[in-house]
């Protein structure tokens, strides 16, 4: 398992409800202001990832593709497929030429066709609710081997925590 987490933020849900928080769609441009912020706690953990077995490459929220590159160069012989909910951030996401696929889906819910090597998500889970249910769904998505890279700002009281720090002790 690998896992980084990086700065606090407050949001959480209480009624246990897995959902993307989005009012409007986001706006790539105004995202992208802090790029470079955004984009350490991204590298950083993508440069804990160790051996793939076969399969895809998949960059779970993947906002408008400020992974993308890093992804292709780590991962230059496998399919990457970038999955978000913002039909403007997937269309930046799209020219930036890093992935093969562009998915518009709800994270939550989004499955791939088989089992993939990498399930890659910075700063896109801790939006959703409903950790306890939802970080098993996502293991079970990867195929036998495969590696689940997840960042999010540090929550430690969330049950998404509690969760990681337990399969991280079983294991």
């Amino acid at each position: 398992w690998t896992l980084s987490t990086t700065f606090e933020t407050s949001g959480r849900w209480t009624d246990g409800e897995a959902r993307i928080v989005t009012s409007t769609d986001w706006d790539p441009d105004h995202y992208g202001r802090f790029g470079d912020v955004r984009l350490r706690p991204a590298l950083d953990l993508l440069a804990r990832i160790g051996g793939l077995p076969e399969g895809d490459v998949v960059d779970l929220g993947c906002g408008s593709g400020s992974v993308g590159a890093a992804l292709a160069r780590r991962f230059p012989d496998r399919r990457r497929i970038g999955v978000d909910s913002s039909r403007a951030m997937l269309a930046k996401a799209e020219a930036t030429g890093a992935y093969d696929v562009v998915v518009e889906a709800d994270i939550a819910t989004w499955e791939p066709e088989r089992p993939v090597a990498l399930l890659y998500s910075n700063a896109a889970l801790q939006w959703l609710g409903a950790h306890e249910s939802l970080m098993p769904a996502l293991a079970r998505r990867l195929a036998p081997g495969g590696t689940p890279a997840v960042q999010m700002p540090s929550q430690n009281p969330a049950p998404s925590h509690r969760i990681w720090n337990d399969l991280v002790q079983d294991h």
